[in-house]
């Protein structure tokens, strides 16, 4: 996205790839028209229930970066050159609670009735999202997926738990947001702190509860010092 020319490089030679294996599947005896990527092609797929969701996510890598026309001479130092589709299908129920979220394969045909009309592109908020990826590494598709999960870590566990938990995107504070946006970090980081320090790993509302419940607790983290993780002090 941060790309275009680049972005639709990857799309396109990727797209021709995967219509090319599905060519090769549908008879062993057909080779592949991208015989110059054997060996140094991956992909790897994963599918998980996240939330209100089931997200369906599929890797793929080529460790060669030449057919990037448009920019190898900008980026010559690129090893390996990926292409990530994440879907994501809202769950569905019926009247009783029976989960009743289409299949993949039926999602893609026909959508669903919390998503009719999925949207596709590299947009965060699409439904069928597909984004290019591009690394001075070689690496496989398994380990590329490691990496952009990782990526998300810091929105899943600081940005979406803001949101969720303390409500941060509801608050109608305007003058001190930024005052009380410190606070919740603050807050929340006590509670890591506690989790850390407790073995407790407990989601952060019940966290929540317990530093409320627990006034030894409140107090040692609240209105005592903090022992630092990094410092020990030594006699």
């Amino acid at each position: 996205r941060n790309h275009p020319e680049c972005y639709e490089e990857i799309v396109e030679q990727f797209n021709e790839m995967k219509e090319d294996r599905k060519r090769m599947a549908g008879d062993p005896a057909i080779r592949t028209r991208y015989p110059k990527y054997i060996g140094k092609y991956d992909e790897a797929a994963y599918v998980e229930r996240n939330r209100d969701r089931y997200e369906y996510r599929e890797y793929r890598i080529i460790n060669d970066a030449s057919f990037l026309s448009r920019t190898k001479v900008q980026w010559p130092f690129l090893k390996s050159v990926g292409c990530a589709e994440q879907i994501r299908i809202l769950v569905v129920r019926d009247k009783e609670g029976n989960d009743i979220t289409p299949s993949k394969e039926q999602f893609l045909k026909e959508g669903s009735s919390r998503q009719p009309f999925p949207g596709k592109g590299d947009r965060e908020n699409m439904d069928i999202q597909v984004v290019g990826i591009v690394s001075d590494l070689e690496m496989s598709a398994e380990e590329m997926g490691r990496c952009k999960r990782n990526h998300w870590a810091v929105e899943n566990r600081l940005h979406h738990v803001l949101d969720d938990t303390f409500r941060e995107d509801r608050s109608p504070a305007r003058g001190s947001r930024n005052n009380l946006a410190l606070i919740r970090k603050y807050a929340l980081n006590v509670i890591r702190l506690v989790q850390i320090q407790t073995s407790n790993q407990s989601p952060v509302s019940e966290m929540m509860d317990l530093l409320n419940d627990e006034q030894d607790l409140l107090g040692r983290y609240i209105f005592g010092p903090i022992e630092s993780l990094y410092y020990k002090k030594t006699l």
